[in-house]
């Protein structure tokens, strides 16, 4: 007789059997994947709260901007303005010609780092524990990097979901060894590269990786070179297209000069390029997830890498894109900082965490210590998304033309101290546009006292005057000094950065 825990069944009998499979079935969840569905849940409304609370920034509106002509005009504007390839500013056209508002601006963006939790651990699971994927799907879910991507009208969180992707497909195609395989990476690693030219990066990672396995593995050597030869063939003309359409411009020297120099090393000597690399390295981690204990568990799992999974090609996946990238700004062809820009690189640091908390998972099958862990790390991040979520993201425009928009009488002229810039020219005549309200953009002439007269005639024609004033205008306190000598000046609201509204009658 076998004990089931509702009595005495007669196990002999093959129906009992079968019953008691399909009830000790559904009564002995699927632990794992419940925690992964609350993981991706909790990543879910992370990242979907205060989506549009935040005012667009300056890159963030000019995306808005580069996306309202026709394809040519779109492609050429970006090509123009921006250092990114144009499939981002593409994605956010077409979600503009149904809202423009910041929730549907950034819905793009929310969607990849969503798509980024449950890929990870489809990437983790290929080499870990079920147990260490879902910690590598928690890493993503609470990184505050992942999650503040994930809220821009940037290309950011889309690359690095499709680090993972190109990863993924990677190792599929190694299992597959297939032509269709071959295809679903080329078009991985190619969509990529059209949202973040640094996927070139992970592409030659991964031809490294390859050459290593055909090295080290002898069967089906000819067939796979034959459908990995096909892979680049296609990845080597969506370059050729991604060339002309906007790499051929923006590879000027004026464009991006000033973006790059940072990040790239300086020095001349051994001791210099081993301190650079084991700094950006460094940079690395603590952009992709923050604390004492993720870098332990780094560490830990940097080891575990080359004990205990040397013979797999998974340290080969993790390293050699990271090696890439530290070579090539040690040769300064990429600027490496742990800026926004390497947020393509943190799955790979998460990945190399996971394989630390994976080892803890089979020396410690209680999971005591796991808990202690994936504990600390969630609580080490929880003051800063607090802090996080009501600050208006170090700009605060939006704000500020929200309330002239209500409180302005129709007639009263809103005067911009810099009315082409994106985030303003966005909120004045997109978000809340004031068509009863003249609108004066600010005379930036040759004269001193050209924008001086430019207020003077306005505060002459209409006796009463809104101004927004914010950092980009620079110093406006000699004007304000100028308006108090015949007008009162009141200060309405101010907002940080420094953005002030004034109402001048």
């Amino acid at each position: 007789m076998a004990m089931h825990p509702g009595g005495p069944v007669n196990s002999s009998h093959p129906r009992s059997k079968t019953r008691l499979t399909h009830h000790t079935s559904r009564i002995r969840p699927n632990l794992h994947g419940v925690a992964l569905g609350l993981i991706i849940a909790v990543g879910i409304a992370l990242r979907a709260y205060h989506l549009g609370f935040k005012t667009l920034k300056f890159d963030e509106a000019l995306f808005y901007w580069i996306g309202q002509g026709n394809l040519q005009a779109i492609l050429s504007e970006n090509a123009r303005l921006t250092s990114e390839p144009p499939l981002f500013a593409l994605l956010t056209a077409i979600v503009s010609r149904i809202s423009s508002t910041e929730v549907a601006l950034r819905i793009v963006p929310f969607l990849a780092g969503v798509a980024a939790i449950p890929a990870i651990y489809l990437l983790a699971s290929r080499f870990l524990t079920k147990w260490g994927a879902v910690a590598a799907a928690l890493m993503v879910t609470f990184a505050p990097s992942q999650i503040t991507r994930s809220q821009q009208v940037r290309e950011y969180s889309l690359s690095s979901l499709f680090t993972i992707l190109a990863l993924l497909s990677f190792v599929n195609f190694l299992d597959k060894k297939t032509w269709r395989s071959s295809v679903f990476m080329a078009v991985t690693i190619s969509v990529g590269m059209y949202i973040h030219y640094s996927l070139a990066l992970i592409l030659l990672g991964i031809n490294i990786v390859f050459l290593i396995r055909i090295v080290l593995v002898k069967d089906s050597r000819k067939q796979l070179f034959l459908n990995w030869l096909l892979a680049q063939m296609l990845v080597g003309l969506a370059t050729l297209a991604l060339y002309g359409l906007a790499l051929r411009q923006q590879l000027s020297p004026v464009l991006g000069a000033w973006y790059i120099q940072p990040g790239l090393w300086a020095g001349s000597s051994i001791r210099s390029a081993i301190g650079f690399a084991y700094g950006g390295i460094r940079d690395l981690m603590l952009s992709a997830y923050p604390g004492y204990v993720f870098t332990l568990l780094f560490y830990l799992g940097s080891v575990v890498l080359i004990l205990f999974h040397r013979k797999t090609v998974f340290p080969y996946l993790v390293v050699a894109p990271i090696a890439v990238v530290v070579g090539s700004s040690l040769l300064r062809l990429y600027p490496l900082g742990g800026g926004p820009q390497d947020i393509f690189m943190a799955p790979l640091v998460i990945l190399v965490a996971a394989s630390g908390v994976d080892y803890l998972v089979k020396v410690d099958p209680r999971g005591v210590t796991v808990a202690v862990f994936l504990g600390l790390l969630v609580w080490r991040v929880v003051p800063s998304l607090i802090a996080y979520y009501p600050e208006d993201g170090n700009s605060s425009v939006g704000r500020i033309v929200e309330r002239v928009a209500a409180d302005a009488s129709p007639g009263d002229p809103v005067y911009l101290c810099l009315g082409d810039d994106p985030a303003l020219r966005y909120y004045v005549y997109v978000r809340y546009p004031m068509p009863r309200n003249p609108i004066v953009t600010g005379i930036r002439g040759p004269e001193p006292r050209d924008y001086l007269d430019q207020v003077d005639a306005m505060l002459a024609d209409y006796g009463r005057a809104w101004m927004i004033m914010f950092p980009p205008c620079g110093d406006m306190s000699p004007m304000l000094e100028h308006i108090a000598q015949d007008w009162h000046v009141d200060l309405v609201e101010k907002r940080y950065p420094d953005t002030e509204l004034y109402y001048v009658h």
